[in-house]
This record gives structure tokens, C-alpha cells and sequence, in this order.
């Protein structure tokens, strides 16, 4: 199920956005979404609170792919992955030098 929702929200934002540099923060911003998730949920007292987010909200990205495929197709993906994340530091870094 997670596959499928991470697939969907790919396409929603390649249809909404259609630029790459747009596309590729938006993946990035739901993984680093993730992470504060689940960095919230190994914090908390509550263990109401970190059941329900134990169930439902997965580690990460990675962890979805992981999770959901394996051998040569998880490789690839996971390259995918770390070539987003790539790309994602060169816009960064682009932005970050066009506001001298």
C-alpha cells in the first residue's frame, strides 16, 4: 500500500509541477517529512501515539522501496533514489550560489 500511495504522489507531482527541479523537492520534502515522523515517533512518551505511527508511517523512502521489492529492481530504484537526492543537492547548491 505504501508503494502504491509513493507511486501516486510521484505522478501527482510530475503532473502538477512538470518541472524537474519541482518534482525532485517534493520527493525530497516527503522523505525528509518521513524522517521527522519517525524521528517524532522514537522521541515520544506516548505509546498510543507511537503505535499509531509505528502502523501507519513508514522509516522512509528507502524503507518503502526496501520493504516492497528486492533483488536487481530494489538496486535500481534505490540508485534512483541517491540520484534524486543528487540532483536535489545540485539545485541547492545552484540556489544557494545565485543569491550572492
Amino acid at each position: 500500500m505504501e508503494l502504491l500511495i509513493l507511486v501516486c504522489y510521484i505522478v501527482v507531482a510530475v503532473i502538477i509541477f512538470r518541472k524537474l527541479e519541482k518534482v525532485v523537492y517534493s520527493i525530497v520534502i516527503a522523505d525528509v517529512f518521513l524522517r521527522l515522523l519517525t524521528f517524532i515517533k522514537h522521541n515520544i512518551t506516548s505509546q498510543e501515539l507511537f503505535n499509531f505511527l509505528n502502523k501507519y508511517i513508514p522509516l522512509s523512502i528507502p524503507n518503502i522501496i526496501d520493504k516492497h521489492t528486492g533483488g536487481v529492481i530494489n538496486e535500481f530504484l534505490i540508485w534512483i533514489y541517491v540520484i534524486v537526492f543528487i540532483m536535489f543537492e545540485f539545485y541547492l547548491t545552484r540556489s544557494l550560489l545565485r543569491k550572492k
